[in-house]
């Protein structure tokens, strides 16, 4: 945010976007019909209460669903996860 501009200390993160994308399949890798086609993969440090994060979307054009999943980078740990049609 240009108002707000968060720190992002991208140089003591233990994940990397590479393990973000395989935290995030792993993590589907059980759900019925599971497939994706494409990756979205961002990161950001939007509010000043929470640590910054890698947002993953694996996006199965065919059904139209996304996998969404926000990760610590810290940690590897997924705080927030949803499918989206």
């Amino acid at each position: 945010s240009k108002l707000d501009p968060g720190i992002i200390n991208i140089q003591n993160w233990k994940i990397d976007y590479a393990e973000a994308i395989e935290i995030s399949e792993e993590f589907y890798s059980e759900t019925d019909g599971f497939t994706y086609d494409s990756v979205q993969i961002n990161t950001c440090n939007s509010h000043k209460d929470k640590p910054e994060d890698w947002f993953v979307v694996l996006n199965d054009d065919q059904s139209k669903k996304r996998y969404y999943t926000r990760i610590d980078p810290y940690t590897g740990e997924i705080f927030v996860h949803s499918i989206w049609k």
